[in-house]
């Protein structure tokens, strides 16, 4: 067996002899803390783990439904003179009007600078190169004067880049 003792079952059960069978009065408790000088300890007058009852009145709690079987919050029973007339409803669809936010201007018709001047937009003016513009109605497309498979390349693509 064991030689240690159980100091805690000790202090148990002789209180528990003392206070319940021969009815003498509980030993005091030692409110002083641990007794230690670094025993920084406050004692305050509120049970540990104590809490304030809450200010609720009796309609916040959920009241017993016996047709559902379930909890449920009281409510206002309706007044009849609050429901809405034939005619009345006139009034709720007009409203206040819902603003829509306008879209934000893309500017194309906004006043554009003029780029720089490049090669191709002086070959352009110009006249050297064999194309126009033809203005569609929806979109300007390039056209050529003349055929694609006669051009020579070697001196037409450098300008386009």
């Amino acid at each position: 067996m064991n030689n240690q003792v159980d100091v805690a079952s000790n202090l148990f059960t002789n209180t528990y002899r003392n206070v319940k069978l021969a009815g003498k009065s509980p030993p005091a408790a030692d409110v002083s803390g641990t007794a230690s000088c670094f025993d920084t300890t406050k004692l305050s007058i509120q049970r540990a783990g104590g809490h304030k009852a809450l200010d609720v009145t009796n309609n916040e709690f959920p009241v017993w439904d016996k047709s559902n079987s379930n909890y449920r919050y009281p409510s206002a029973k309706p007044n009849p003179k609050q429901f809405l007339k034939r005619g009345e409803g006139d009034t709720i669809k007009k409203g206040v009007p819902e603003i829509k936010p306008a879209p934000p201007s893309a500017g194309a018709y906004r006043r554009r600078d003029n780029p720089p001047n490049t090669a191709f937009r002086r070959f352009y003016e110009r006249g050297d190169l064999p194309i126009a513009i033809d203005h569609r109605g929806t979109k300007n497309v390039i056209a050529w004067k003349v055929e694609i498979e006669k051009l020579d390349y070697h001196h037409y693509l450098p300008i386009f880049f």
